[in-house]
């Protein structure tokens, strides 16, 4: 069956907090479906959500989808905790060299994974568009946080969203990136954890706008 549409989460935490449903395993991924909606965990991190993912867009599976989830958010982009927001580019942030004040990408040594290692999402217009880096460690401390942003100006960050983008972009999928601020990046115990915020306002917004 090919549905109208397919959710992509990350992590159950996050899927079962919108949908109070049963999953079940199929083909190694966790999913459940509506009449129109099939919702799947994907995982966390660049290798895992591409690797299901890829195998989503593969069988075809929905007309569109949706990578969604929550998100950490720059201090520098303005945006508040619960923000929900639509990525439109989204970067490799930390494949290449740390060389201690920077990074070099692997497009500027000669080893592009794609265009300038970014990806481009499909925009939802109801949302504030803002750009995203994809990093496989996430910001802990304050030095690697601004670092991280001074690579490309994103507004947020995730595990995911470059490595799925691409995935769905090489089979010509139609996706979107759909993000609630969850907390800000930087020191840890100044990140200002609201995960309920966040997954109340993804929620109100999935229910409005997706089903």
């Amino acid at each position: 069956m090919k549905y109208n549409r397919a959710l992509l989460f990350p992590t159950l935490k996050e899927a079962s907090y919108v949908f109070k449903k049963p999953f079940t395993e199929h083909n190694g991924i966790l999913t459940f479906s509506t009449a129109n909606t099939a919702v799947f965990i994907v995982g966390v991190g660049k290798s895992l959500s591409a690797l299901n993912s890829f195998k989503l867009f593969q069988d075809d599976v929905a007309s569109c989808y949706f990578l969604i989830g929550i998100c950490g958010a720059y201090r520098n982009s303005c945006l508040n905790i619960g923000d929900v927001v639509t990525i439109f580019e989204d970067y490799f942030a930390d494949e290449g060299v740390f060389l201690g004040e920077k990074i070099l990408g692997t497009d500027e040594i000669g080893f592009s994974i794609c265009e300038k290692n970014r990806v481009f999402f499909d925009i939802w217009d109801n949302l504030k568009i803002v750009n995203g880096n994809t990093v496989s460690l996430c910001s802990g401390i304050d030095f690697y946080s601004d670092l991280l942003y001074s690579r490309t100006n994103a507004d947020v960050e995730t595990m995911e969203g470059a490595s799925v983008g691409l995935a769905a972009k090489k089979l010509n999928k139609q996706i979107y990136h759909i993000r609630a601020v969850s907390n800000y990046t930087g020191n840890r115990k100044d990140q200002e954890w609201n995960f309920k915020l966040a997954m109340d306002n993804l929620s109100s917004f999935i229910y409005r706008e997706l089903l």
